[in-house]
C-alpha cells in the first residue's frame, strides 16, 4: 500500500526505443513529459 502524497515515477520503455514516463502523485497521473514538467513545477511551488 502506497502512502498518499508520495511521489512515484515509473519509466517504461516503449517499442521503438521511446521512453514513456508515468508519474503518480496522490491522484495525479501524467503520461507525457510536458505534464511531468508541469507537475514537478507545481510540486516545487508547494514544497518551497
Amino acid at each position: 500500500m502506497k502512502e498518499p502524497g508520495k511521489l512515484t515515477i515509473k519509466v517504461k520503455r516503449k517499442k521503438g526505443g521511446g521512453i514513456k514516463k508515468i508519474t503518480t502523485f496522490g491522484k495525479f497521473e501524467c503520461r507525457t513529459t510536458r505534464e511531468l514538467n508541469y507537475l514537478s513545477r507545481v510540486l516545487k511551488n508547494l514544497f518551497h
